[in-house]
């Protein structure tokens, strides 16, 4: 930082006196005649300076103290958070203290190797949030995997550079994607007219359940829910019915599971007399 004052007339040397070493001001430095400025290194705090000129007959009055503000890089931000929105993440922090404007924020998340690398435009013009796409993480560099937490840790940058990175988030958003294929139903229960089936139950989906008449080849959705389990009612005794099954989530469909066929007793002959 540089401290500056009028011109001393010839044959008048400078002295500068300040208080950013000890709080008590003292000497800090004689400027020879000729020289109206002065750079102090490695500034840490604010402090306050004056000075008075001295020639053969001894010093001056000194000049009013002044107070020079110190201007640092911002400080660092509290942990981010992060929430799912969809399938993306919203990542949100809060802006530390800064002397001056914040200008951007450097946003970083941890990959699956345990190395850091950059968010582009997250934070990148000053404002305090962004939302990423699930697929970022799942690729290049992350490479994050179903369930993986998404960490964050975020810097402020001001005219006087970089502040510390926050403290990165332990709890979170979750890595998530489109469900994976359902188990094939299984028939648990039945009568002349009805069936009930279920499949392995997945956590935070929607089941989707398609059936198709007989004689048919079109399949159309009868039920969805987010209970593993279905009952079809008004069935045809002695017909063959089909039914597969799909889950959905916030990132899309899963794939049709296994087709369940399900054939319906038919109603028995009338018995004849003995």
């Amino acid at each position: 930082m540089t401290i500056g004052w009028g011109s001393a007339v010839q044959g008048q040397s400078t002295e500068v006196f300040w208080d950013g070493s000890n709080n008590q001001m003292q000497r800090l430095v004689v400027i020879p005649t000729g020289q109206s400025s002065y750079t102090i290194s490695n500034i840490s705090r604010d402090f306050s300076f004056k000075i008075r000129y001295i020639n053969e007959c001894g010093p001056g009055a000194f000049s009013r103290a002044v107070s020079v503000e110190f201007v640092k890089p911002p400080g660092q931000p509290s942990p981010a958070t992060t929430a799912l929105v969809e399938c993306s993440v919203r990542i949100n922090w809060q802006a530390p203290r800064s002397d001056s404007n914040i200008q951007s924020y450097s946003t970083q998340v941890q990959a699956k190797d345990g190395r850091w690398y950059a968010i582009d435009n997250c934070g990148s013009s000053g404002q305090t949030s962004c939302v990423v796409s699930m697929s970022v993480f799942t690729q290049r560099p992350f490479y994050m995997t179903e369930g993986q937490t998404v960490k964050v840790k975020v810097a402020a940058m001001n005219q006087d550079g970089m502040g510390p990175y926050s403290i990165p988030n332990s709890i979170g958003a979750t890595i998530a994607s489109a469900p994976v294929m359902l188990s094939k139903p299984t028939l648990s229960e039945s009568s002349m007219n009805s069936a009930t089936f279920t499949w392995n139950n997945v956590s935070g989906v929607t089941y989707e359940v398609y059936g198709v008449e007989p004689n048919s080849a079109t399949f159309y959705k009868l039920y969805e829910s987010n209970y593993n389990t279905y009952t079809v009612q008004n069935l045809i005794p002695g017909s063959t019915y089909r039914y597969k099954v799909r889950a959905r989530n916030s990132c899309g469909l899963g794939p049709y599971s296994p087709e369940i066929i399900i054939q319906m007793q038919g109603v028995p002959d009338k018995m004849q007399p003995v």
